[in-house]
């Protein structure tokens, strides 16, 4: 015991006999060995949380979508559009300084929004004859804490895998509502949606990731819904994160819930 108190796990009693000195030898060995499981369950819940968090900042700093914006910038000024190149260059600066926010975690679900509405702002002035959105978030929700990056990833995925891919408008809402203690907030897109079959796999991927370091991201868009929904599992628990609708042909739905603390 007092080997096991200086830091050492390994160190095991050699019960002899039957009586109450043996049955506590028991029990402190298998504590000890409940002791190991629990460290070793916290370290894999840090990797996987810094390796989360560092898709997440590599997510931040995407270079095709800053090469595609500039390119963007220079098309509109040299066609003489300084209103767009404006805007733009505004909805771009918005948008960086909130994917940042001075290295925090947390940020109100009101900037996130904005994070949001920036990229959006962006994606139209590309995708002008297929993309419209709407933010429908009651104000009395946008005061709550979320984790940085949180939508965008979703947006991006809306976009890509379910707008662009559909012929006419494509339009995107994000909503959101209290569901008990939690709050639930929606993407959806009326693109192309998901066949059962890839709904099923891409719900098991996102609920199963294979954990390793060569793992390709799940080709849904951004750093993956595989990544929101562990890091939102890793900092509130295995009842929160995300959750995949879809109908072929309709549109894609993501739910994201997350606790509704103002204190975190």
């Amino acid at each position: 015991m007092r080997l096991t108190a200086s830091g050492y796990l390994e160190a095991k009693v050699k019960p002899d006999g039957t009586d109450e000195i043996a049955d506590l030898g028991q029990s402190f060995n298998i504590m000890v060995e409940q002791i190991k499981e629990l460290l070793a369950q916290s370290i894999r819940k840090q990797q996987q949380l810094q390796k989360a968090e560092l898709r997440t900042l590599q997510a931040q700093i995407n270079p095709h979508f800053l090469y595609n914006t500039l390119d963007s910038i220079v098309w509109m000024a040299e066609a003489g559009n300084h209103d767009g190149v404006i805007r733009l260059v505004k909805a771009l600066s918005a948008f960086f300084r909130l994917s940042l926010n001075n290295g925090r975690d947390w940020i109100q679900i009101r900037s996130e929004l904005a994070h949001v509405q920036s990229y959006l702002i962006i994606q139209q002035m590309r995708y002008h004859d297929i993309l419209e959105f709407k933010l429908e978030v009651a104000e009395e929700l946008q005061e709550y804490p979320i984790l940085n990056m949180t939508l965008q990833p979703l947006v991006e995925n809306a976009l890509y895998h379910g707008i662009k891919n559909k012929r006419g408008m494509g339009l995107i809402r994000i909503g959101g509502y209290t569901d008990g203690g939690s709050i639930m907030l929606t993407v959806s897109d009326n693109g192309i949606g998901i066949p059962a079959g890839r709904l099923e796999i891409l719900r098991e991927s996102i609920e199963h990731p294979i954990q390793s370091e060569d793992t390709e991201d799940t080709g849904q868009g951004g750093f993956g819904l595989q990544n929101v929904h562990q890091r939102l599992r890793l900092y509130f628990g295995p009842e929160y994160g995300i959750r995949l609708d879809s109908s072929e042909g309709y549109g894609t739905q993501i739910t994201v819930r997350i606790p509704k603390n103002k204190g975190v």
